[in-house]
């Protein structure tokens, strides 16, 4: 009786608490039995869906099979739904056949890690977000899901260019080293059919220049417009011939023949660092490189950096040059085409900076100090003078046309006239050394010819070797005519080149005699000197008239005390003793000088006047 008391109290301690939550809240429940094979029970209709109350085992008293609470048959067979039913973690099928029962509940499988289950499929209304930049392998390149899962979209394999980059991805770019992308460069400048150019000097004190170049690649053709403040320029250059090339230069409304053009034109906008002149943005870019591997300085910096998604190749190297120092940084990317797309050259100079309240050097005035070991580093924060050159470059189809055509501009024939001769014949012509042999261009071909688009060229040989100008001869050229003037004796062959014409003449030239005799001293000619005993006197001789005039002499001295000397057109006059001297100058033509040397000799030197006679006789 004890015992069945207290299984009592302990089924109504049960109910209580399934009546009544921890938290004073009052359950509601089903009228409706849930059930499984073992037990029945009424299911939480609030929202603790958890709870359950009158849980007990089935009671089949009356042996039929049937519970007698909850009607569970004994007999019946479950059927389940074709669907999975889901939660975050597991999957299982729900009877459908009135009873409470779960079949094949187990864990979600994510074996391709996509946010989708291999079973039930849970996940697959997910919105995956996907990057927008490439990721790749060594084989292919896809666009990988941001969200967690290992999904790839676009996903194929590389399209791989001459360098081993894919073309669309840029996997393998990074292995393009700074001297590759310079050597691809150059290889694929042809690609280039225009650009543009900005050229800044910063003087560091507000004064700033700044040109502008726009340029044109054609078929053998190179165009550019070059504009400042203050003026305004175009260039065209045409291919001439085999490894030469024709130039005119547009200025004021006028065109003329640019001069000494070379095929290196061709290749692009031209500029100077070192002393070295460079064409275009690729030769630039190389040669600059030059310096950098070679490292003067030790402070050279080869970069490869990533801006953006787009690859930047770069370079650093101190030079000094000519009593500066530069600091140069160089950084250009490449086209798809591997052409140089963008070039940015910094040169920022250190140097001396002139101190208008000292007339002494002041060396806190150097932007650069010498290290020990013979290198340079910049002083000052802010170079004194900082270049820019920032370069664009498009490619395309190489299509424009010069307006300037060598054939029709340039003459393909000409005539050389001199004085009232009508045509300067091939041989035959004779010219006196020290005068001006004046010749003018005639009877043009074509006809059409425009003027002012022509300059002269020439070549000359004298007694068959190559004739030095300024001391075998001098020529002053115009656009139609030109003077030369023969300085020595001889057979001179002069080739003259105008247009696409080109015509040779000899010339036999001779020298005239002397007729009156000059003495100078440092180009000038002397009516009296001051020298001191043991100091030696230089002295020429030449023709007072003509100074080109042939003149041969000789020097002499009667008085044992002086020597003298002749040699190279340079005469000498010393003496040890002091006195007054006489030199006689003799020359072929009997042509005599006598000079009259006054030489004192001191204890100290200082001023000594005294007259230096020049005496001519005929």
């Amino acid at each position: 009786m004890k015992k069945s008391f207290l299984l009592l109290l302990c089924l109504i301690l049960v109910a209580l608490t399934a009546l009544v939550a921890c938290d004073g809240h009052e359950h509601t429940y089903s009228d409706v039995w849930s059930m499984d094979e073992t037990n029945h029970w009424h299911k939480a209709t609030c929202e603790h869906t958890d709870a359950t109350a009158a849980v007990g085992a089935h009671v089949d008293a009356d042996k039929n099979k049937v519970c007698d609470i909850c009607l569970y048959d004994y007999n019946h067979t479950h059927a389940y739904a074709t669907e999975w039913s889901t939660d975050d973690n597991y999957h299982w099928h729900v009877s459908s056949c009135g009873c409470e029962y779960i079949a094949d509940k187990s864990a979600h499988i994510d074996t391709q890690n996509d946010g989708v289950c291999d079973v039930c499929s849970l996940g697959s209304d997910h919105q995956h977000t996907i990057a927008t930049e490439w990721t790749f392998d060594a084989e292919s390149h896809w666009y990988a899901a941001t969200c967690g899962h290992s999904v790839k979209e676009g996903e194929e394999a590389h399209n791989l260019d001459k360098a081993g980059i894919c073309t669309v991805c840029s996997y393998g770019a990074d292995k393009l080293s700074v001297e590759d992308a310079i050597e691809y460069a150059l290889e694929n400048a042809g690609e280039v059919n225009k650009g543009g150019a900005t050229y800044i000097s910063d003087y560091g004190v507000g004064y700033v220049t700044v040109i502008t170049v726009n340029y044109e690649f054609g078929n053998k053709v190179f165009f550019y417009n070059e504009a400042s403040e203050y003026d305004e320029t175009s260039y065209w250059y045409t291919a001439f011939g085999e490894d030469s090339a024709f130039g005119v230069y547009e200025s004021y409304g006028d065109a003329y023949i640019a001069y000494d053009p070379t095929v290196d034109n061709l290749n692009g906008y031209c500029m100077q660092f070192g002393g070295v002149f460079y064409y275009g943005a690729e030769d630039l870019v190389a040669g600059l490189y030059e310096y950098a591997l070679e490292d003067a300085n030790g402070d050279a910096e080869i970069l490869m950096t990533t801006v953006d998604g787009e690859l930047v190749y770069s370079y650093t190297f101190g030079y000094f040059y000519e009593g500066e120092f530069h600091k140069i940084t160089v950084s250009f990317t490449l086209s798809d085409e591997y052409s140089i797309d963008s070039l940015t050259v910094l040169d920022d100079v250190y140097s001396y900076v002139y101190d208008e309240y000292s007339d002494e050097e002041d060396p806190y005035l150097y932007g650069y100090v010498e290290n020990e070991d013979g290198t340079y580093s910049a002083t000052w924060l802010n170079p004194n003078i900082s270049y820019m050159y920032v370069v664009s470059q498009e490619n395309g189809e190489r299509t424009l046309e010069s307006q300037y055509s060598p054939e029709e501009i340039l003459a393909s024939g000409f005539e050389l006239i001199c004085g009232d001769e009508s045509n300067l014949p091939a041989t035959g012509n004779n010219a006196v050394a020290g005068i001006y042999n004046e010749y003018t261009i005639g009877a043009i071909t074509p006809e059409t010819i425009v003027g002012s688009l022509n300059v002269i060229e020439y070549y000359v040989l004298l007694n068959g070797e190559e004739a030095w100008e300024y001391e075998d001869f001098s020529v002053n050229a115009w656009d139609t005519s030109f003077a030369i003037n023969f300085y020595k004796a001889g057979e001179y062959e002069v080739t003259v080149n105008y247009g696409a014409a080109s015509k040779t003449y000899e010339f036999t030239v001779t020298t005239e005699d002397a007729t009156e005799l000059a003495v100078s001293v440092d180009g000038e000619v002397i009516t009296e000197a001051t020298i001191y005993a043991g100091t030696t006197l230089y002295f020429t001789v030449s023709d007072a008239i003509n100074p080109y005039a042939n003149c041969e002499y000789t020097v002499s001295c009667v008085s044992e005390a002086a020597t003298i000397t002749s040699e190279g057109g340079v005469n000498t006059f010393t003496a040890t003793v002091a006195g007054t001297y006489i030199v006689a100058i003799n020359a072929k033509n009997n042509v005599v000088v006598l000079l009259v040397f006054n030489r004192c000799h001191k204890a100290r030197i200082r001023v000594c006047i005294a007259n230096f006679n020049v005496i001519v006789f005929i």
